[in-house]
């Protein structure tokens, strides 16, 4: 049960840093869902699944022919695809 408390403290952290560091702010609903995602996965597991969330982006950018760059997104929209992708990886795997 610890090791779920301290993967959450972990992400609280680094999405603090992250707002510092990029000067950006994220949604309140994109934050709440990261940490219970977080909290639910494991901060490893978590990695994997925004990982693939941000190669979702990158890819529906590219088809769009749009940047990434200057623009605000919810990542929420990417989020579900990337965890259901990523479990069907890994159950395959």
């Amino acid at each position: 049960m610890s090791a779920k408390w301290i993967s959450l403290s972990a992400m609280v952290l680094l999405l603090v840093l992250l707002t510092k560091v990029m000067k950006q702010k994220s949604g309140g609903g994109d934050i709440k869902l990261y940490l219970s995602l977080s909290f639910a996965l494991g901060f490893f597991l978590f990695g994997v699944v925004l990982f693939a969330t941000l190669i979702l982006r990158w890819i529906h950018g590219l088809i769009k022919r749009e940047g990434v760059r200057g623009k605000r997104f919810a990542l929420c929209c990417y989020l579900a695809p990337a965890y259901i992708l990523t479990l069907c990886v890994l159950a395959v795997l």
